[in-house]
């Protein structure tokens, strides 16, 4: 995941660990909470790219996000990807 991501092994579980501090971390850790891979957007990304990558589809992107039809990503802002691809 472009390297946004740590992966730990324990107790027979993956867990995904934001490797980030501050608020965005704090965004990651709740995106991990929600059984989401917590995703930050880069530069030059745009919400069809990151579906593509995901294989999710852009809406359920949208949803899980709270985006609606004419909000535009940011580099930095952490976005949910489902676990369920």
């Amino acid at each position: 995941l472009r390297g946004n991501l740590g992966m730990l092994a324990g107790s027979g579980h993956v867990v995904a660990v934001a490797v980030l501090g501050g608020a965005l971390g704090e965004e990651a850790a709740a995106a991990a909470a929600d059984g989401a891979t917590p995703y930050v957007v880069q530069e030059g990304d745009d919400l069809p790219t990151i579906a593509i990558e995901f294989r999710v589809p852009v809406a359920r992107l949208r949803e899980l996000n709270n985006l609606g039809e004419g909000d535009e990503v940011k580099a930095g802002q952490v976005l949910k990807i489902p676990a369920e691809q």
